[in-house]
């Protein structure tokens, strides 16, 4: 099974193009735990119907992020 994987790291934009040029769906987004809780950047891509699945890194540093992932029901 093949499972498109971007890495965030303020590259919002470019995911949202690749996503869209390519039509992709169920994509994977590996981010590190050093996202603010209000980068409008980060949630425009995680509250994308193509991201399915959401890692961190380090879950266990960023309580909020992990609050967040995990009311999207994205987590992996």
């Amino acid at each position: 099974m093949f499972l498109p994987a971007f890495h965030y790291r303020n590259n919002a934009e470019y995911i949202n193009q690749s996503i869209q040029q390519f039509g992709l769906t169920n994509c994977m987004l590996i981010c590190e735990n050093d996202i603010e809780g209000d980068d409008a950047n980060f949630k425009a891509i995680a509250e994308l119907a193509a991201v399915s699945l959401i890692t961190v890194n380090d879950p266990g540093r960023n309580r909020s992020l992990n609050r967040y992932i995990r009311g999207l029901q994205k987590v992996y």
